[in-house]
């Protein structure tokens, strides 16, 4: 899932579940970027991610060959009942822990959009509060990652202990690297999956509402927002592709001279766009206009900050 998202960006727009889903793909960290419309790195967590499921793959099948060739010499099944079982853990381990690891990432992003827009001292000690925390969801999904990868290795040096050490020693090596990649990479490449999937489908019958010539609720609708700043754009309207900022009028708030301005975009606003917009005016002004931007954003979500 990378830039340009999908195609027709000016006439199609995703359904707010999908843009909603988006939130727990890998962001920037970039202070001109809010980091809610946007997937970073998705190539290199792809990478990662293949790389893990190989050894997660190596994994299960050398637990049930070494189990497979210990009943031969023994004759004891419960050794490959075990084995089945443990294989089966690993699955509902890693599966379970990645989701848990990464449930909470919309909220982190929302947090730190809140972060950017909020004036209030108070409110923006509590907001870094919360996004240092880490939540039980958080902690349990590690937690099943962890004890995944050690079974693992458990059941490594059980079922091929008379195999070369060194061998051994590569594969606990291995399953210890598949934990920081399901910790930092597989739940952003299945969250990219996922969205690129729902937005592929949701495109689809864009098309096909077009085609049948039918009511489309993914067609395009101008969102707006209106913002105040004491800085000015040193212009009446500005239009950057999909985005247009204009001026309405100055007014006076407790003695203090502001100007509102009306941003509008057709169609979701991805942080590109931003980055784009911010090009074309000064620091003061874009410090406001990000904010408006991000109110946007949360806007074409469905949610408030």
């Amino acid at each position: 899932m990378t830039h340009p998202y999908y195609q027709q960006p000016n006439s199609f727009t995703p359904s707010k579940s999908t843009l909603n889903s988006w939130l727990k793909t890998r962001k920037s960290n970039s202070p001109s970027k809010p980091g809610i419309f946007e997937t970073v790195d998705y190539t290199r967590d792809t990478t990662w991610a293949i790389i893990s499921i190989l050894i997660e793959a190596s994994a299960l099948i050398l637990t049930l060959y070494g189990a497979t060739r210990q009943y031969q010499k023994t004759g004891e099944i419960s050794l490959l009942i075990t084995a089945g079982v443990l294989v089966t853990l690993f699955i509902a381990f890693d599966l379970i822990g990645i989701l848990l690891h990464s449930y909470d990432k919309p909220n982190r992003v929302k947090t730190k959009s809140e972060i950017i827009v909020t004036t209030d001292s108070i409110k923006l000690q509590s907001l870094y509060d919360l996004l240092d925390n880490i939540t039980w969801r958080t902690f349990l999904g590690s937690i099943l990652l962890i004890l995944s990868g050690s079974m693992k290795i458990l059941a490594i040096g059980v079922y091929l202990k008379e195999s070369a050490g060194i061998g051994i020693f590569v594969l606990w090596i291995l399953y210890l690297i598949v934990i920081y990649i399901h910790l930092y990479h597989t739940s952003f490449w299945l969250s990219g999956i996922s969205t690129m999937k729902k937005i592929t489908k949701e495109y689809k019958q864009y098309l096909a509402n077009i085609a049948k010539g039918i009511n489309n609720p993914f067609a395009v609708e101008p969102t707006q927002h209106i913002f105040l700043t004491p800085f000015n754009m040193r212009q009446d309207d500005f239009q950057n592709g999909r985005q247009s900022i204009t001026f309405n009028h100055a007014e006076n708030i407790n003695g203090v001279q502001l100007n509102q301005y009306t941003l509008l975009t057709n169609g979701c606003l991805w942080d590109d766009d931003i980055t784009s917009l911010m090009m074309f005016f000064g620091p003061d002004f874009n410090q406001d206009l990000i904010k408006a931007c991000i109110h946007l954003q949360y806007n074409q979500l469905g949610q408030t900050l």
